[in-house]
């Protein structure tokens, strides 16, 4: 037995700790939220049908519409989130096609309304 007190004596038997498995630990460990906010940024950044990023949209919508919603997706095949965006892009190109230039310009400017286009502003 080796004198507790002796620096220089080697052990005999030495005392390994059991292998670690995994990757190294670095100390620099994110949390859930934080990867969570890196992927919304991310996925705000790009993607989308033009490339122009995505859009996190958080709705209560009535159980019965919901319903709907959801036969319509199952019908055609496709997600509820496919619906939506079919069905917004849809009423934009039936509304498109009813204004001047002018008007359009105003549309996507968010200065053209219901009423004002009733009118013929």
């Amino acid at each position: 037995m080796k004198d507790q007190t002796d620096t220089q004596t080697a052990e005999l038997f030495p005392i390994l700790e059991p292998k670690r498995r995994g990757r190294i630990p670095t100390g620099k460990a994110k949390t859930t939220a934080e990867r969570q906010a890196a992927y919304r940024r991310r996925k705000s950044a790009r993607g989308g049908t033009d490339n122009n990023g995505h859009k996190h949209v958080d709705w209560w919508i009535d159980y019965r519409r919901w319903s709907e919603l959801d036969c319509l997706a199952s019908y055609h095949g496709k997600t509820p989130l496919q619906i939506v965006e079919q069905l917004i892009d849809q009423a934009n190109r039936d509304l498109m096609a009813t204004m001047t230039q002018a008007q359009y310009f105003d549309y996507v400017d968010k200065k053209l309304h219901v009423t004002q286009k009733e009118q013929g502003a």
